[in-house]
C-alpha cells in the first residue's frame, strides 16, 4: 500500500499535495485493506487486527487531509 507515496527524509511515507489523484490512492489503499480485513475471514491475531485498523484509518484520515487541500473554485 505505501508504495505509491515518495519517502520522506525520515524514511516515513508522504502523500501528495492536495490533488484529486492522492486523495483517490488514499482511499483505494483503505479499499485495500478493507479486503484484506474481509478476506481473512475475520480470524486474525489482535496485534494483526489493530495494525490492519490502525492502517485503514490512517488511510482514511490521509484522504480526509488530502481532500482539505484542495481548493475548489470561487
Amino acid at each position: 500500500m505505501l508504495e505509491r507515496h515518495k519517502k520522506n527524509d525520515r524514511g516515513g511515507y508522504m502523500a501528495g499535495h492536495g490533488k484529486v489523484s492522492s486523495v483517490l490512492d488514499c482511499l483505494q489503499g483503505a479499499l485495500e485493506i478493507a479486503r484484506l480485513f474481509r478476506a481473512s475471514g475475520y480470524v486474525l491475531d489482535k496485534s494483526e487486527m489493530k495494525r490492519l485498523l490502525a492502517e485503514l484509518v490512517g488511510s482514511i484520515s490521509e484522504a480526509k487531509m488530502e481532500l482539505s487541500k484542495i481548493k475548489t473554485p470561487s
